[in-house]
């Protein structure tokens, strides 16, 4: 009788341990699949973060390519303006022209060119907008040239520099 009476405490012990592990392996089972759900969630807190990190790092770049296009296309044409006697209309036409060919976000909202004192002043203002909410940005952009013709005057000096080194030797 007590090997019966310790052979059903052992069964029962043995059910109960495996009652207990097949709960740990069933809540092992239900909590990977949770898992796999909280990564759905997360990736869908987290997808459109990335997406908007991307597309605002490539609006960035468009900006400054926009922003560095129309400060070099405007000493382009300041430059060439130099020492030819235009009028301040005919170098903001240039200007408008040249850099409304190259800007891939931005539009040329105003320009102003003025000359004083053997300068070229030149206010640019370039309108973006933005991607979200029609939020507009102005950028303005101010340069200023020296009138005198730049080649030519570099050729000029150039060669009184040649000419001084000669007379020294």
């Amino acid at each position: 009788m007590k090997d019966k009476i310790k052979r059903d405490i052992l069964s029962k012990k043995l059910e109960k341990n495996l009652k207990y592990n097949y709960l740990i392996l069933n809540t092992k089972g239900e909590i990977n699949k949770n898992i796999n759900g909280m990564y759905t969630i997360e990736m869908s807190i987290l997808f459109p973060i990335m997406l908007f990190i991307v597309f605002g790092g490539i609006y960035i770049a468009f900006f400054a390519h926009d922003i560095t296009v129309a400060r070099a296309e405007c000493d382009k044409c300041c430059n060439e303006a130099a020492g030819h006697g235009l009028a301040e209309t005919d170098i903001e036409n240039r200007i408008e022209n040249s850099v409304s060919k190259h800007l891939i976000l931005g539009k040329v909202k105003e320009i102003k060119v003025s000359k004083k004192r053997g300068y070229i002043n030149v206010s640019i203002n370039l309108s973006y907008d933005l991607m979200f909410w029609k939020l507009k940005k102005t950028e303005t952009i101010k340069i200023v040239v020296n009138e005198v013709n730049n080649p030519d005057y570099l050729r000029k000096v150039q060669v009184i520099t040649d000419e001084l080194k000669k007379m020294i030797r």
